[in-house]
């Protein structure tokens, strides 16, 4: 029996159409990741959260730690399926998913409770324990809270300082300054996915959530985000290039239904150690920035 794609996102189908022929770029315990050229697709255990790059599988977490697969094999795909090889050795998906998920952000139509939304983001991120940028916008005086904002002093002043210089230059109407400033976050902090890139992808979301996606800061920011995605490692890479082009993971798309603050935290929560509670920071300030 082959292990067989059961879920997909929309975008990650239509690069696997357009390239045939991919590698193994990275492995990890829920992730084998995929490249070809600049392009990167997330092949991932059962249950995991989907992003605009994912593939997703019927093997648990167990079943995918022992793949024998590592970095450098090839990946073809052939037909309804994805086989990466290695000498002696193939390891065979079939790619026949009964879902595929639309990974493309849009504003509700009509009127959107945008402050009710940021009220429930604010909310949930006072709530979370995670997340680096959290401690931004946290005034409490917990232990636990102030140890983080000693740990990550150097990159919370950096970042500090490049969201109000930001801020002040939206005051100003001098878009395309606060644009440089604030992607200024590009490869910022820790992980997998930086704490700065995923800030970004969060405050491109927000402004699209309060229908400002053609504002001349939107468009700015954008073309920013796009000028240094180099200063990044490749797996944040691709999200951000996601984001520019309006693809979020569910996640943020649910925030269109207005869920409630316990809902939003769990679910951002979920993704990554720190990557969904700094998405959600970015996304409170992409809902409140003054543009």
């Amino acid at each position: 029996m082959y292990p067989t794609i059961t879920a997909i996102a929309a975008y990650a189908a239509q690069q696997l159409e357009e390239c045939r022929f991919w590698t193994v770029h990275s492995v990890y315990k829920k992730t084998v990741n995929l490249q070809a050229g600049e392009r990167l697709l997330a092949l991932q255990a059962a249950s995991s959260p989907m992003s605009p790059i994912s593939i997703i599988t019927d093997m648990d977490v167990r079943a995918f730690e022992v793949l024998p697969v590592k970095p450098g094999q090839q990946v073809s795909i052939a037909g309804s399926r994805i086989i990466i090889s290695s000498p002696g050795h193939t390891v065979d998906f079939w790619c026949r998913p009964k879902k595929v998920c639309c990974t493309r952000l849009t504003c509700p139509p009509g009127p959107f409770p945008c402050k009710e939304l940021l009220s429930r983001v604010r909310q949930a991120v006072a709530s979370s324990q995670a997340g680096i940028f959290r401690l931004l916008f946290c005034d409490s005086t917990e232990d636990q809270t102030m140890k983080g904002k000693e740990e990550y002093s150097l990159i919370l002043a950096a970042a500090g300082s490049r969201i109000l210089q930001c801020s002040e230059c939206l005051e100003q109407h001098l878009y395309g300054d606060a644009a440089k400033h604030l992607a200024g976050l590009i490869g910022l902090g820790i992980g997998l996915t930086p704490s700065g890139d995923d800030f970004l992808c969060g405050v491109l979301a927000g402004l699209i959530l309060r229908g400002e996606e053609n504002h001349p800061f939107a468009h700015a920011l954008c073309r920013e985000i796009t000028s240094r995605r180099f200063d990044t490692n490749d797996i944040s890479r691709a999200f951000l290039d996601c984001s520019v082009q309006h693809h979020f993971s569910l996640a943020v798309n649910s925030l269109t239904d207005l869920p409630s603050a316990d809902r939003i935290l769990n679910v951002f929560s979920d993704i990554g150690h720190s990557s969904g509670i700094d998405t959600l920071c970015g996304v409170a300030y992409g809902l409140s920035a003054e543009v």
